[in-house]
């Protein structure tokens, strides 16, 4: 399982074998995520406690479940949680080589820092 976070750069996940469960927040929702500062969110993805995180009811939150062969694209700077399923492999790019490069954002500062 891989905490509610964000990656600098974009990434293509892609499934070889068994199921994982995905959850992404969109990266212009991340007032909702209650970042800690560096890359991760506050929030339990799994069992978001509303109590504590009462923003969270208003993300946008896309779920899937990929299969073998399948892949998902994951904007750089959204927020996503990862949960294995089955014994599971999967294959992650980045650093594409596309015309005009590849978008990155900074690291926001670590906690205690202003966010």
């Amino acid at each position: 399982m891989t905490p509610l976070h964000f990656d600098n750069s974009s990434v293509l996940l892609c499934q070889v074998l068994g199921r994982k469960h995905v959850k992404l927040v969109p990266s212009f929702e991340r007032h909702l995520v209650y970042p800690r500062g560096g890359t991760f969110s506050s929030v339990d993805a799994a069992r978001p406690d509303l109590d504590r995180h009462p923003l969270f009811a208003e993300a946008t939150v896309l779920d899937v479940v990929l299969e073998p062969g399948q892949a998902v694209f994951i904007p750089v700077g959204w927020w996503h949680w990862v949960h294995a399923l089955d014994v599971s492999a999967t294959v992650t790019f980045h650093h594409f080589q596309v015309p005009g490069a590849n978008h990155k954002i900074a690291t926001p500062p670590a906690a205690g820092a202003a966010d």
